[in-house]
């Protein structure tokens, strides 16, 4: 009946043992600044469901400034950055909706897309 009494002590210290470094961990990561988040070439990107796209994307150089000329009397509604392009929903001034597709590492348009029929949202 000794050893099971020892054990049983054993065990409860292990546990606070175990807690107390539990609780030490939680309050240094708390108090510590996060760190930021690291690009790392090597490391595949996660993948993003229904878009294929490969692993290892080599850097677009930077487009600086670039110019878009939009339709007459179009205004713009909504963007979207998704799969690398960039959306942007216009309300074109018969009415009627279009989307602008551009691409987000180059910045060069990629095409109008004009929705036809149909009331605006």
């Amino acid at each position: 009946m000794r050893w099971l009494k020892g054990l049983v002590i054993g065990m409860g210290a292990l546990i606070l043992v175990g807690l107390t470094v539990v609780i030490v961990e939680l309050a240094r990561r708390a108090a510590a600044p996060p760190e930021p988040a690291s690009l790392d070439a090597s490391r595949p990107a996660p993948p993003i469901a229904g878009a294929e796209r490969p692993a290892v994307r080599a850097a677009a150089p930077a487009f600086g400034e670039t110019s878009i000329a939009l339709p007459p009397g179009a205004m713009v509604e909504e963007t979207v950055v998704g799969d690398g392009q960039l959306i942007v929903r216009l309300g074109l001034a018969d009415g009627q909706t279009a989307l602008l597709l551009i691409d987000a590492r180059t910045g060069r348009r990629l095409g109008l897309v004009r929705l036809e029929g149909g009331a605006p949202p």
